[in-house]
């Protein structure tokens, strides 16, 4: 860049020199060399002002190229991240629509991001569930902003998938927020939990059995010591 700063320079220097010769009938080899005193200060004066301002843009330039190249790896790498993950990373407005949803969604629920951004949950999830994610961001709106910017919340909703079925998954959102603080968003990770859930309630079911084993078992006893 210094070099065509340079060569800018110094063509205009013989441009200018150029329009001298022509109007003051001189040498043209005289008005490049040796312009008079007013001549020469002007235009090492121009000169100079376009070194120094192309200079300037190559160093703004530079930096520009810098921000962009380092935007890029950072996006680069969050694509990398969203689409190699299995939970699904998603953001809402506070009217509950997606405003972005990762392509894992597409393992976990069969959608595709495009099928569901732009679209309210509120089309999507069964009317309890709901209720249920409207009433969490009426108590989180409800809160003072200030007390815990960085606070989340975690529920576990039933979610629907593309061929009709239901999947549980654990939801942890927070806030996104403006420079003030103020809530305008929402980002969220949602977590694949069916099969925990079933073993969870599998469990139950054999503990309440164990229980109903258990007092009839006693009843029994009871009833022959009498």
């Amino acid at each position: 860049m210094v070099k065509a700063a340079f060569i800018v320079a110094v063509v205009f220097w013989i441009l200018d020199a150029t329009a001298t010769s022509i109007t003051q009938h001189i040498p043209l080899w005289q008005s490049i060399l040796q312009p008079d005193a007013s001549h020469l200060l002007s235009r090492s004066f121009v000169a100079a002002t376009l070194f120094s301002f192309i200079g300037l843009l190559h160093i703004r330039l530079i930096k520009q190229r810098e921000k962009r190249k380092a935007l890029y790896e950072s996006q680069k790498l969050y694509k990398l991240l969203a689409e190699n993950v299995n939970d699904v990373i998603w953001t809402m407005d506070l009217d509950l629509r997606y405003t972005y949803v990762s392509p894992s969604v597409k393992t976990a629920r069969g959608f595709s991001p495009d099928e569901l951004i732009g679209r309210s949950v509120k089309e999507i999830l069964s009317p309890e569930a709901f209720r249920e994610a409207k009433k969490l961001l009426e108590e989180e709106l409800a809160k003072d902003p200030c007390s815990d910017p960085n606070r989340s919340r975690i529920m576990e909703l039933e979610l629907p998938t593309k061929n009709g079925g239901r999947i549980w998954a654990e939801l942890k959102m927070t806030f996104l927020r403006d420079k003030s603080g103020r809530p305008v968003g929402i980002l969220g990770v949602s977590r694949d939990i069916t099969e925990r859930r079933r073993v969870q309630e599998e469990l139950e079911r054999h503990k309440n059995r164990l229980n109903e084993l258990v007092q009839e078992r006693t009843k029994e006893l009871m009833e022959t010591n009498i």
